[in-house]
């Protein structure tokens, strides 16, 4: 089983690469006289993200030792037994971990509780590395519960942790600004200029490019756009918050919950766990 300090070691592993990706980045960036980074964005990027790696050491070691116990008393399928060859088993899983990222993503941008979390993400006005970072400080604790299938299957906590590895770090180097030639790999894989469309607040990418690390399932679901080059990126909410103050950043979204439950008189999970859907009902502050 995973412990407190293994989690500090996964924490350690993606703060050093992310840091020296963003330090990277700022200063091609600032060479270049590219407008990719604003000071108070960025430092508030910054301040997210040590909070997040603060509460991360609370809620990581739950999150793994609860994916651990659910591993060993609930797992009906011993599936890294069944198929003992890695060079299937490591595939396969990989494709259901990315499956589950997917779906977990996509509700993200429509079920009231989780766009409260992951609306944080796609806050800021600009689209850097730094972006990547900035992560909402409860939503994690919460949203791993689409991956408990994984547990179920019979994938031991330490490849569930190698996966979650993998796809953070290669999800990070997503939100660079580079603009790489995939090739034939652009099929499968997620590229930065793919998960930018993402972060955009156009309509026309408004609930597009959904992958952690690969495309394919936005291919699949019809969820998937080619950037057009004629359109002049716009990053944000369609509403944006404009604040660079923590609290407001990571529970304004909660809070609205809350008022909007008070004004049709329902309780907070009712409201919680509705539908927000795009240009359709409250289209403002809606993750695009």
């Amino acid at each position: 089983m995973i412990d407190e300090a293994f989690t500090q070691k996964f924490l350690g592993v993606i703060t050093v690469v992310s840091m020296t990706g963003v330090v990277i980045e700022y200063f091609y960036a600032k060479s270049k006289n590219k407008n990719w980074y604003n000071k108070l964005d960025f430092f508030a990027n910054l301040n997210l993200t040590s909070g997040q790696l603060f509460w991360q050491l609370i809620t990581g070691p739950f999150i793994f030792t609860t994916y651990y116990l659910i591993w060993k008393n609930f797992n009906f399928l011993d599936f890294k037994n069944l198929v003992a060859n890695p060079f299937v088993y490591w595939p396969i899983i990989y494709l259901i971990a990315e499956f589950l990222q997917y779906w977990n993503h996509r509700l993200s941008h429509t079920i009231k509780i989780l766009i409260a979390g992951h609306i944080t993400h796609h806050s800021s006005e600009y689209f850097n590395l730094s972006t990547a970072l900035r992560i909402n400080w409860v939503y994690r604790a919460y949203a791993w519960f689409f991956y408990i299938p994984l547990a179920l299957m019979g994938v031991p906590v330490m490849d569930f942790f190698i996966i979650q590895l993998i796809m953070n770090v290669y999800n990070f180097f997503c939100h660079g600004r580079y603009n790489i030639n995939f090739g034939l790999l652009k099929y499968i894989l997620l590229t930065p200029q793919y998960h930018l469309i993402h972060h955009c607040a156009n309509d026309k990418y408004f609930n597009k490019n959904f992958g952690g690390s690969l495309i394919i399932f936005d291919r699949i679901f019809g969820t998937f756009v080619e950037p057009d080059q004629k359109v002049k990126f716009e990053f944000g909410l369609k509403d944006n918050i404009r604040s660079v103050d923590p609290i407001v950043i990571n529970f304004h979204y909660f809070k609205e919950i809350f008022e909007e439950a008070k004004k049709k008189n329902r309780n907070f999970f009712q409201e919680a766990f509705s539908l927000s859907l795009i240009h359709i009902s409250e289209p403002t502050r809606l993750v695009p």
